[in-house]
């Protein structure tokens, strides 16, 4: 599976490799001067290892609670909670980040579990009125961390994050681009990550951030 920024990022000078099946960005300059932007500024990084699940019908909340580890039934519009997928012996088969939209729930795994994620995920819908969409090759995403992601964001895109608890999701457009942001820490600072379409993010210049 190819990164959507992979255009973007060869044009920004990225070396590129392959991580368990997605091609990412290795390296843009030097491991030292990327560490240091992260932890003194600000990092922009692509995300796109997402096998990227989407649960809709009245019974999403009530079906997947079922089968993983974590309270989804009671999760409220606008919220995000991580959660393990468990077969029905308990055995852990992926990990994932489940977040509640208005109309659907949004399901981030790795594309490399994405085989096994989809097909545990639709087998046990039988009698549950739920309809699944696998949407990885639909959406994509990056993430927008460090010390001063925060006022970037407010100051790019009037998007506040103090305004966001942990794993809070908010639908908004970014330069006219339909997408979701999560207040989500890689690494321990503030931050956020974008979902948006991946014909989006082909023309849309994130370095530019």
């Amino acid at each position: 599976m190819e990164t959507p920024l992979v255009e973007k990022h060869e044009a920004a000078g990225a070396r590129l490799a392959t991580y368990h099946g997605c091609v990412l960005p290795e390296v843009f300059s030097n491991f030292d001067d990327e560490y240091r932007a992260a932890r003194e500024s600000v990092a922009i990084f692509d995300t796109n290892w997402h096998a990227i699940v989407e649960l809709s019908g009245p019974d999403r909340s009530r079906y997947l609670n079922a089968i993983v580890s974590n309270d989804v039934k009671n999760l409220g519009e606008g919220h995000g909670v991580l959660a393990l997928l468990l077969d029905p012996k308990g055995h852990i088969l992926a990990e994932l980040e489940i977040y509640a939209l208005k109309d659907r729930l949004l399901t981030l795994s790795h594309a490399s579990l994405r085989q096994r994620t989809v097909e545990t995920l639709d087998k046990y819908i039988i009698m549950d009125d739920v309809a699944l969409e696998d949407a990885t090759d639909k959406l994509g995403s990056f993430a927008i961390e460090g010390p001063l992601a925060a006022k970037m964001l407010d100051k790019a895109y009037g998007i506040d994050l103090e305004e966001f608890a942990d794993l809070d999701v908010r639908s908004v457009h970014i330069d006219s681009m339909p997408c979701q942001v999560i207040r989500r820490s890689h690494f321990g600072y503030v931050g956020a990550e974008i979902i948006a379409p991946r014909k989006s993010l082909r023309c849309t210049d994130v370095h530019r951030l």
